[in-house]
């Protein structure tokens, strides 16, 4: 429905083309959904602005602070560390790679997914098998 609205608007696209964001916003009013803007904001923006501005940040105060060392690798790096490393040198030949990678995991059909957990329940797509 949403790629013939665009066709009604002139628009040639596909389910996996970028449009604008007042193009989006228009045929989210149509369907009666009010369109909201996203903000991403990198890392090394924040590093930037807090350097810019002299501040110190503190360490994670949250419960999962006492595992921290557990979770480093043989190179003394966390796993953190090293998805942001992997995900550096990968930008070098794909730009937008972040991003992509972030909208990966939004608007998931969960018929395509193999499990899933939601609260305490786990699904798994062979329940579908086992209804029929």
């Amino acid at each position: 429905e949403v790629i013939k609205k665009l066709l009604g608007y002139g628009i040639m696209a596909t389910i996996n083309n970028d449009i604008d964001f007042d193009t989006a916003y228009l045929i989210a009013q149509e369907f009666g959904v009010t369109a909201k803007k996203k903000n991403v904001v990198k890392e090394e923006d924040i590093l930037a602005w807090k350097n810019r501005n002299n501040l110190e940040f503190i360490e994670c105060a949250c419960r999962f602070t006492e595992e921290y060392h557990s979770n480093y690798n043989e190179d003394g790096k966390s796993k953190r560390e090293e998805m942001k490393n992997l995900i550096k040198e990968m930008k070098k030949s794909y730009d937008n790679i972040d991003i992509n990678i972030f909208n990966s995991v939004q608007n998931v059909n969960l018929d395509t997914i193999i499990s899933y957990r939601k609260g305490n329940e786990f699904h798994h797509f062979l329940e579908d098998f086992k209804n029929e």
